[in-house]
């Protein structure tokens, strides 16, 4: 797969997820199903999770940090880190985001 066709399935997958269930469960299930990519299309999900991280909105910004930490994803350590200086400046996201920011830098 692309980076594009990466980035089109996880927003399929984003848009038939149900709105009613909890934001925890919709990380945990988004972390298991790109765990096979890490490993065939790393390259593929990094360019796909980076354009998401560029984005700026929720979900899938914070998504996309969290499934990179999860995942170990180092690539995406400077995108990561940039975001924490946004938030910092006030450019995105409430300041509480940093909290979560900062844990995913620590596992990248």
């Amino acid at each position: 797969m692309t980076g594009a066709e990466v980035r089109r399935w996880l927003d399929e997958e984003l848009a038939n997820y149900p709105d009613r269930t909890p934001g925890q469960e919709l990380r945990t299930y988004l972390v298991r199903r790109t765990a096979p990519l890490v490993a065939t299309d790393r390259t593929s999900l990094v360019e796909a999770l980076s354009a998401w991280l560029q984005l700026r909105e929720e979900p899938r910004t914070m998504l996309a940090m969290r499934i990179a930490a999860e995942h170990r994803l180092v690539e995406l350590h400077g995108a990561v880190a940039e975001l924490l200086e946004d938030v910092r400046a006030g450019e995105a996201f409430l300041p509480y985001y940093e909290r979560w920011i900062l844990e995913a830098l620590e596992q990248l």
